[in-house]
């Protein structure tokens, strides 16, 4: 088979690992930026696509060369893992909220939540969008509907500290306003919470998750992205119900294979945090995981290229 794996910047051991593991299989993959695929003739373009689409902010003119190279790719019916309608819901944080939240209300599932996020477009409306927040919670969560690696994202107890958050955004964009989360702690007494690597199965089409681990915020920090200074540590059991409802949000959002963020309140109760279209998978993390969710994702490709009825 041939395959892109579509991504324009960041390339990394993910998409290292993803390599070698579809050419010992006997693949041609290619590394190929969204921008090229416009110029490429019928007969240059693959049997199926790894989209691995990853953006700062919805701006950026690299957005709209994403979805013309997946609607492309679509155009010819060719086989795409994690669509351009993905890319749309998973990307955008508040639409990916929004998503697992209606999911919950069609099938609850028993302590498992998504915390108040509200998105506010204009500047002159912020601050009175956040009073119910300090006065229910003490502080606020602020954050851009599109960002990765934790880039962004700010605790706010005041409304002096939320002016001066704001200063540091991109006006033309909304801001989101979210419930903080009481996150339990580490052994160590820092902030933590759980990335779990789902995926739909070659044969049943069911997500389901491959593989967990706790990101673990430095100390005094509210944020555990490997980027800002978390380190990760091995998940030993996923109990169902943290499986059960990993596996939704990937459902909710229409993705095909990703990163989902969950925490684990003081109370013992899961939050949705949000979803990574393209999740890191650091040399640290495959050390301590092992590459199964690439090999799942080659299996997964090799699937939907081949097109042959699922059993």
């Amino acid at each position: 088979m041939r395959i892109h794996v579509l991504k324009h910047a960041c390339v990394g051991a993910a998409e290292d690992a993803f390599l070698k593991i579809a050419q010992g299989a006997g693949h041609r993959v290619s590394i190929v930026d969204p921008r090229d695929v416009a110029f490429m003739e019928k007969a240059q373009l693959p049997d199926a696509v790894l989209a691995r689409c990853e953006l700062d902010r919805f701006a950026d003119p690299i957005f709209a060369e994403y979805l013309s190279a997946l609607y492309r790719y679509e155009r010819y019916d060719i086989p795409v893992l994690n669509s351009a309608a993905f890319l749309l819901v998973g990307q955008d944080k508040y639409l990916a909220h929004l998503a697992v939240e209606k999911m919950l209300q069609r099938h609850p599932l028993e302590q498992c939540f998504t915390p108040k996020t509200i998105r506010v477009s204009r500047r002159e409306d912020v601050a009175e969008r956040a009073v119910p927040f300090f006065d229910h919670y003490a502080g606020l969560v602020v954050k851009p509907p599109c960002s990765g690696r934790g880039k962004g994202i700010l605790f706010v107890e005041t409304s002096d500290q939320l002016a001066r958050a704001l200063a540091s955004y991109d006006e033309q964009e909304p801001i989101l306003l979210q419930q903080p989360i009481l996150k339990e702690s580490s052994s160590t007494g820092r902030l933590q919470d759980i990335r779990l690597w789902v995926i739909r199965d070659a044969v049943t089409r069911q997500a389901r998750v491959v593989d967990a681990y706790y990101r673990i915020g430095e100390m005094g920090s509210f944020l555990t992205n490997q980027s800002q200074g978390a380190s990760i540590e091995l998940m030993q059991s996923i109990d169902h119900l943290l499986r059960r409802f990993a596996s939704a949000i990937l459902d909710a959002v229409g993705g095909d294979v990703a990163g989902v963020d969950i925490a684990r309140d003081v109370h013992g109760q899961y939050w949705f945090e949000e979803v990574n279209v393209a999740f890191e998978t650091r040399m640290e993390t495959i050390h301590l995981l092992g590459d199964g969710i690439w090999r799942e994702t080659v299996r997964l490709i090799e699937a939907r290229g081949d097109r042959q009825p699922y059993s």
